[in-house]
C-alpha cells in the first residue's frame, strides 16, 4: 500500500506532465539521447509497449534506433510506426540470432549524445528522460546515469522496485546495481 502511494505521488498526472514538457523546453542543457533497442522476437505483444512507452517520453530530444530481425517494412508494421517517423525512429535490419552484430548495427544508427540500451521488455515511464536530463542540467560533467527501476508484478502492475544507492565503486564490485535505465 505504501509503494502504490509512492507511485501515485512520483509518476506525473496530466497537468504534471504538461508542467514537465514545459519545463524542458526550457533547459539550458538539451542533450540528443538515442535509445538503442534490440529485437528478439517481433511478435511480443511487449515490442510495442516499449516502443510507444518511448514515444511518449516528456523529454523530447530523442531518437530510437532498432535492430529489427526482418525487413524495415515489417518493424513498421509489428511496432506500429509510420514511415513518416524515419527520422525519429530508425530501423536496422539484422539476421535472426545476430547478436553483437545486431547491437552494433543499431549503434551505427545513433546521432545522440547519450545512448540508453533497451531491451523488449523494458518499459520506461513518460518522465524518465526528463528526470534523467533535469538532473545533467544540475551535473553537466557526468558521462554516465542510472536510475532506480520497478518491474511488473503478474496482474498487479508495478511491485518490485529497486531503489538504488548513489554511486559506489566497492559495491559495484560485488553486484551489479546500475542495471536499467543506464545512460552512457
Amino acid at each position: 500500500e505504501r509503494y502504490d502511494l509512492w507511485l501515485r505521488l512520483h509518476i506525473p498526472s496530466g497537468k504534471q506532465a504538461r508542467a514537465m514538457r514545459r519545463e524542458a523546453r526550457r533547459f539550458s542543457y538539451l542533450p540528443g539521447i538515442s535509445l538503442v533497442l534490440l529485437v528478439d522476437d517481433p511478435a511480443r505483444s511487449s515490442l510495442r509497449r516499449v516502443v510507444n512507452s518511448v514515444r511518449r517520453q516528456l523529454y523530447a530530444n530523442w531518437q530510437l534506433c532498432i535492430a529489427f530481425p526482418g525487413s524495415a517494412e515489417e518493424a513498421y508494421d509489428e511496432i506500429g510506426l509510420h514511415p513518416s517517423e524515419a527520422k525519429r525512429v530508425r530501423i536496422a535490419t539484422v539476421k535472426p540470432e545476430a547478436g553483437s552484430e545486431a547491437r552494433d548495427a543499431a549503434l551505427a544508427l545513433a546521432t545522440g549524445e547519450f545512448v540508453v540500451f533497451l531491451n523488449q521488455d523494458h518499459e520506461l515511464k513518460p518522465n524518465a528522460l526528463f528526470e534523467v536530463v533535469r538532473f545533467l542540467n544540475g551535473q553537466r560533467d557526468v558521462d554516465y546515469v542510472y536510475t532506480d527501476e520497478d518491474r511488473r508484478s503478474g496482474d498487479r502492475g508495478l511491485g518490485e522496485p529497486f531503489f538504488k544507492p548513489d554511486w559506489s565503486p566497492d559495491l559495484l564490485l560485488s553486484t551489479n546495481y546500475v542495471g536499467q535505465l543506464s545512460m552512457y
